[in-house]
C-alpha cells in the first residue's frame, strides 16, 4: 500500500497420492531378494497404507512500520487438510475435486499479532 504499509499473501497447496501394490518383504539377511506377501494369509498386509492426502495453507500477512526500526505485524494462518478415501475412493488423482474437495472441511485459523519497538538512540 504504502512504505510502510504492506499486504502479503501466501498459498500452498499440497496434493498427494500414493497407491501401494505387490508388498514384499526381505527374503534373507543382508540380501536384496524378495518374496511377496500374499494378502489373504499375512496378518500385517492392509490396504488402508495408501494415501490420497489433500492440504491446503495460507498465510496473510499485514505489516505496519508506525515508527523507524518499529513494526507491527498483524498475522492470519489457515490449514486445512482433507483425506479424499473416504469420498472417492483409495488412492485415486482428481485435481478438480480434489481441489474442491478440500472447503469441505472446517479450517484451522491461527491469528497472531507480533510488536516490535525500536530502542535507538
Amino acid at each position: 500500500f504504502t512504505p510502510t504499509i504492506s499486504l502479503q499473501t501466501f498459498v500452498r497447496p499440497y496434493f498427494y497420492t500414493a497407491d501401494f501394490k505387490n508388498y514384499k518383504v526381505f527374503s534373507e539377511s543382508k540380501s536384496f531378494n524378495f518374496e511377496p506377501i500374499d494378502s489373504e494369509t499375512n496378518q500385517f498386509y492392509d490396504e488402508s497404507y495408501d494415501l490420497n492426502d489433500k492440504i491446503l495453507q495460507g498465510n496473510t500477512v499485514l505489516r505496519w512500520e508506525y515508527s523507524p526500526g518499529s513494526t507491527l505485524y498483524l498475522v492470519w494462518q489457515q490449514s486445512r487438510n482433507t483425506l479424499i478415501d473416504d469420498i472417492y475412493g483409495k488412492a485415486n488423482f482428481r485435481l478438480y475435486d480434489d481441489f474442491r474437495g478440500t472447503f469441505r472441511n472446517k479450517p484451522v485459523n491461527i491469528f497472531l499479532v507480533k510488536l516490535s519497538y525500536w530502542f535507538g538512540s
